[in-house]
């Protein structure tokens, strides 16, 4: 799914439809199907297609939450990291889009949100995670550029 998103957003905005998706999963299957740790995974046919189907409905799911041809996509899969009290992180942001107020970070996630009895206490605040959930709305996503905003594009699939 990601890297069909991946590829969708790297189309001019004008071809970011639904049927050119459909053709981009399809040429991008094969590079799931053939990579060692898929193939680690041992799924029968049956399985494989239920996969696939599932992949396929959620990347459906993303005309529901935007509308792809009104996005101006800066980059995709672009590396970052950061120290924030001494701890490195480094991680890979699904999508920089550029606004009219800046740049806008998205992450694509596809599983559901942790229930709060599924993050240990000492987990659930702290300077990290305050800076996560209200930091700045401002600050430097690449050199130069100001960030103003992230999001994270979150849908379930059936």
């Amino acid at each position: 799914m990601h890297r069909v998103l991946e590829l969708l957003c790297s189309e001019p905005a004008g071809e970011r439809t639904i049927d050119r998706a459909r053709e981009l999963a399809a040429t991008a299957w094969p590079e799931t199907r053939d990579d060692a740790d898929f193939i680690a995974l041992g799924l029968d046919a049956a399985t494989q297609r239920q996969f696939r189907w599932r992949g396929w409905t959620a990347i459906e799911k993303l005309w529901e939450l935007e509308d792809p041809t009104e996005v101006d996509v800066e980059a995709t899969e672009v590396k970052v990291s950061a120290t924030v009290g001494g701890v490195p992180f480094f991680g890979i942001v699904d999508r920089l889009d550029s606004t009219s107020d800046g740049l806008v970070v998205t992450d694509y996630k596809t599983g559901k949100a942790p229930r709060p009895g599924d993050v240990p206490e000492k987990n659930r605040s702290g300077p990290a995670l305050r800076r996560c959930r209200g930091g700045p709305a401002r600050r430097t996503a690449q050199p130069g550029a100001p960030f103003t905003s992230s999001g994270t594009k979150s849908w379930r699939h059936r």
